[in-house]
């Protein structure tokens, strides 16, 4: 299960040293995805953990985490952009970016700690930009999706 760690890489990035200021507006969906992995090399993280999730994605994680009881640990255990509870030496390649229908695909390589995993992006145009609607571990013996894992967790319920 990889639901607990989620919450301290959410409280990291909550209570990261960094100034409050207004999120971002990304032009491009692979602005969005270079900035995404900006935090890795810098340790400085956004005040506001979801500031790159669309509104599907941020109403998902945001209703699992209310329902979690204090003896829960909330949404998810691990980051869902490295696919790791730590990191290290992050770097990162985007692969390919498709256009599908109404939202961009990206395959992005990242490299933690010296392992390689490859990640999928889902992002979409919204008022405020491009926006992540999620995340995918598209290899490996456990592929995910994040809106799947948050879906079928029954704090949601």
């Amino acid at each position: 299960m990889r639901f607990p760690a989620f919450v301290a890489f959410v409280t990291a990035m909550v209570f990261a040293v960094m100034p409050a200021s207004a999120a971002p507006t990304f032009d491009t969906p692979e602005a969005l995805i270079t900035y995404a992995y900006q935090p890795y090399a810098s340790g400085q993280f956004p005040d506001d953990s979801y500031e790159l999730f669309a509104p599907n994605l941020r109403e998902l994680v945001e209703t699992t985490n209310a329902n979690a009881g204090e003896d829960q640990a909330g949404a998810l255990d691990f980051d869902p952009f490295i696919d790791a509870q730590d990191f290290g030496d992050v770097s990162t390649t985007v692969d390919k970016v498709t256009t599908i229908g109404d939202h961009v695909e990206i395959a992005v390589t990242v490299s933690n700690f010296g392992e390689t995993v490859q990640m999928a992006f889902t992002v979409v145009k919204t008022d405020a930009g491009w926006l992540i609607s999620d995340i995918a571990r598209i290899d490996g013996e456990y592929p995910w999706r994040l809106t799947e894992l948050l879906a079928d967790n029954p704090l949601l319920n």
